[in-house]
């Protein structure tokens, strides 16, 4: 109340001079990137702090943009989640009020050139790259400024993270507040979209998942210039709708999703993938199916993969396949032909497990 608060308000006042000029949108059509300074970053979250967006001043179009982006939610729920996420907010004001890094947070927005079919993904002759399967740690845990982290985000930056949400991506977004800038300024992704975050510093150790969050104390950074990569997989609900995911079309829409995330400079063209269950749990997806597909788009952008499990069950087998089709020297080609063979018997009520049917074909 003495040292941090008076901080915030200090941050609010300066938000007119910070931005004496309109910042555009991300969106593809106003600008494909943004760069803003730490301490504009920081004016724009205490805005936030006392929830003074308002359509006045952020007039978004609702339909394609994140709700006005305050912390109400935070502030008034008795959740845990909430609570973690706000201890871990007033952590990284009170960072802020210490020192404000001289450096920048960047969005750059990634679009396909032009999407591959199908049948270029079968032609592609691309060797599959270096699979690592990690049973211990996670993506945000995975510390280094030359691995690509990824964020199984919502098709709109950030998902629920201003709400109860509290998985993957919005732990992340509270872990590192400064990616909750990239709400304010970045419309819905299209299917050949990503959304590339560098240099946002994470400032909070948490534990626990979900309704389990909780912050557990400052945390500081060895590396500077950490890059994240946002991809929305499909959803298709817990339970509902999953049987989808093994059409072509979404198997193709999957491909290049990852494919637009891992094939780019960030933070270089060969830096590792840290990745996990991607689109699984609450999206639906099947565990085995999407890390063979990540496999396979990482593999095309020519990137080895880390891949961590959070020790889900439903991964078992992974490295057991893995260490297979490492030993054949396969090409991408060969595991989409694959993949497209299983899919085509699954629909006639046979195959079995994809996992087992690979080992099979391969």
């Amino acid at each position: 109340m003495k040292k941090t608060l008076p901080h915030i308000v200090k941050l609010l006042v300066e938000l007119p001079v910070l931005f004496a000029e309109e910042i555009p949108l991300v969106d593809g059509v106003s600008a494909s990137n943004l760069s803003l300074t730490k301490h504009q970053c920081a004016s724009l979250l205490a805005a936030a702090f006392f929830c003074a967006n308002t359509a006045d001043c952020q007039p978004l179009p609702a339909d394609n943009y994140q709700t006005l982006v305050n912390f109400d939610s935070w502030l008034q729920s008795p959740s845990y989640s909430s609570k973690a996420k706000l201890f871990m907010l007033m952590n990284y004001f009170e960072r802020s009020r210490l020192e404000i890094k001289d450096d920048k947070f960047e969005i750059h927005r990634i679009k396909l050139t032009k999407r591959p079919s199908l049948a270029s993904w079968v032609k592609n002759s691309s060797p599959l790259t270096e699979f690592t399967v990690c049973n211990e740690g996670g993506i945000t845990e995975s510390n280094g400024c030359n691995v690509l982290h990824v964020d199984f985000a919502n098709e709109y930056i950030g998902g629920g993270v201003l709400h109860m949400g509290a998985v993957q991506e919005e732990i992340m977004f509270s872990a590192c507040p400064e990616l909750l800038v990239s709400l304010m300024f970045c419309s819905v992704m299209a299917d050949d979209e990503a959304l590339v975050l560098v240099n946002a510093e994470r400032i909070a150790e948490y534990s626990g998942y979900n309704t389990g969050l909780q912050f557990a104390g400052d945390y500081v950074e060895t590396d500077s210039g950490v890059c994240r990569v946002a991809i929305d997989a499909t959803c298709y609900g817990r339970g509902t709708g999953s049987d989808q995911q093994y059409s072509q079309k979404k198997l193709l829409r999957e491909l290049n999703k990852a494919l637009v995330g891992f094939d780019h400079e960030f933070p270089t063209k060969e830096s590792d993938v840290a990745t996990g269950n991607w689109g699984c749990g609450a999206f639906g997806g099947n565990i085995q199916l999407k890390s063979l597909l990540q496999w396979c788009a990482a593999s095309a952008a020519g990137r080895g993969v880390r891949y961590y499990t959070f020790n889900d069950r439903n991964c078992q087998g992974l490295d057991s396949v893995v260490r297979y089709l490492s030993e054949k020297s396969l090409t991408v080609g060969l595991v989409v032909q694959a993949i497209l063979d299983y899919c085509e018997i699954r629909g006639s009520g046979k195959g079995g497990a994809l996992f087992d049917f690979i080992s099979k074909v391969l």
